[in-house]
Order: structure tokens, then sequence, then C-alpha cells
């Protein structure tokens, strides 16, 4: 019997200035559908064959400088957003490599986290030529609620991973309470997924094994699609989006059914279980948006987690 295996890439956590249950949702193939970076702490999981840069070096080594038109985005109508990255002299950046299909991978969460969005500037038609030489990128997003957004910025230059957190204000009707919903199980658009863990507590500090079965009608769905190069993508937040992480699943069964009783997948087929590894950095309340596709559609599902202390700490 094949090891059990995890993925571990891409995992990282970013901590910034604390930001003052969201539903499942589907859409098509691409979302047709942002900020000035406070003072953040970023700790990395290891990246196998892919090293992150240090969160002290990026620094030393870019400029990111972001820019909304309007200046200030209001909410409910549509904004763009245009990043800048550039090495430490001020050159454009133009090294940058394909990592998971697409050169920069946003994630852009409410403080509330009922709102989020995983966007990349070629889902617009703005990554030109001339924005590749210029390190520009430009993509369009309209804002549910006023109040803060916190942004995540992946990308891969020259072999490294870069990792960088950003924040945002925009005007308008203030944003409810976060509502959580601590159940696992969800439902969307005709499939069930279920979250597994072992251990089933989580205890920050302490690395988790996680399962996502999905089925539909009870039945386990083994016909699941590569979602840009994974089976799943995994966006972790910590409440007040004060702690954000990005990583990625891998067809498996995992480590414990819980009772479950969807089958393993048949060879070449990707579903019903993605396995994932993760390591909550602190004690509290995290929201996971997990993303994957099938037949076309792209699904995003969330789930809310309650972390506690590490014992004996």
């Amino acid at each position: 019997m094949e090891p059990k295996r995890f993925t571990r890439c891409l995992a990282i956590v970013i901590t910034c200035h604390a930001l003052t249950g969201a539903s499942a949702s589907v859409r098509g193939p691409a979302e047709a559908n942002p900020l000035r970076p406070p003072a953040l702490r970023v700790a990395h999981a290891r990246v196998p064959e892919m090293p992150a840069l240090a969160p002290s070096e990026i620094s030393q080594h870019y400029r990111i400088r972001i820019e909304t038109d309007p200046a200030r985005p209001v909410a409910g109508a549509s904004a763009r957003v245009t990043v800048w990255i550039a090495d430490a002299q001020g050159r454009p950046v133009t090294t940058l490599q394909l990592h998971h299909e697409r050169l920069v991978h946003f994630l852009v969460v409410s403080a509330n986290l009922e709102e989020f969005h995983h966007l990349h500037a070629e889902d617009f038609g703005f990554l030109t030529d001339d924005a590749k030489r210029q390190g520009r990128f430009t993509f369009p997003v309209t804002f549910a609620h006023g109040g803060d957004y916190a942004v995540v910025l992946d990308f891969v230059d020259q072999g490294r991973t870069v990792h960088q957190g950003l924040r945002l204000k925009v005007d308008g009707p203030p944003q409810p309470a976060t509502a959580w919903r601590l159940g696992r199980d969800r439902k969307a658009d005709g499939l069930e997924v279920r979250l597994l863990t072992s251990p089933d507590a989580p205890e920050a500090g302490s690395e988790i094994e996680g399962v996502l079965v999905v089925s539909a009608g009870g039945d386990p769905v083994n016909d699941l699609e590569p979602y840009l190069g994974a089976p799943a993508h995994l966006a972790i937040f910590g409440e007040g989006a004060a702690t954000s992480a990005h990583l990625h699943g891998e067809a498996g069964a995992g480590g414990h059914d819980h009772g479950s009783h969807a089958s393993a997948a048949s060879p070449g087929a990707l579903g019903p279980k993605i396995a994932f590894g993760y390591t909550f950095p602190e004690p509290g309340r995290y929201r996971m948006f997990v993303q994957f596709a099938r037949r076309g559609t792209v699904y995003t599902v969330p789930f809310d987690v309650d972390v506690s202390a590490r014992v004996g700490r």
C-alpha cells in the first residue's frame, strides 16, 4: 500500500494589523471578476523543491506598489487594481515564472471573511506583453461592503516563492459580523463536501492531516478536475483576516475515514478525496476556503475551524 502523503506546498502564514459564515459558491472556469502593506509577520512552511524567500528578505529584493482606480474604492462599484512588482533598485521584475498556471495569484478577503476572491491578471486580458515588461498586473474587483480588506500576493521568481500581505480600505456600508459555521459538512450546487481532520480538534503549532471528501447524493464523486494545476486550492484566514495561508490539496485517501462511506477513486480518476497538511499558527477561529473544479465549474466551499492552544504549552 502506498504511504499516505500530504501536500505542504505554498503554505504561508501572514500576520498583519487586526482588521477592524460565508456560503458555498460556484462559478465558471474563469472568474470574470486588491493597498499599501502594513507591517507583517510571515512564517513559511517548507515548499518541496521550491524554496521560499524569507519574510525579512522580501523588502531587500522587491518593491511592490499597489494602486487603485478610483484611489478609494467604493462598495458596489467596480474598481481597477494595479500591482507593480519591481526589484530593490526599482526596475520591473520580468523573471516571474508560471506557478499553478498563473504568474501572480491574488487572494482577496474582507475583514469579516464573508467575501473572498482568488484573482489573476491573466483572467481579464490585462496581462499584455507591455504589462509584463513593466511588471504590471491589473484586475478589476467589486467589493460588496466598505471597510478593511486583506490581500495575499503569491508569485515565483527565479525558483523562489514570494508571499506578501497587503491591506485596502473601501468606502461603503459596514461589513456585517462574521457568521461562523463550525460544522464539517457543506453543500454546493448539488455536491456535498465533508472536511475530516486528524486530530479532530486541531491545536495551534501541531500539524493536522486533512481530507476533503466530495460526494453527490451520497455517492462518491470521482470526476473532479485539476483547478489551476492542483486537485484543490485552500486559502485559510484567521479572525479578522489577521493571518492567511495558501496551500494546495493532493489527490489521496488521507489518514482517517471518520466514518465516511466514500470509496477510493479508480486509477487515474480525481476524487472523491483530497488530502492536505497544515499547521495553524495560533489558537483561534479560522475560515478555510476550498476551491476545486468539476465539469468546467469551479466550486468555492468555506469551512470554519476552532483551534485550541497546544496542550502542555
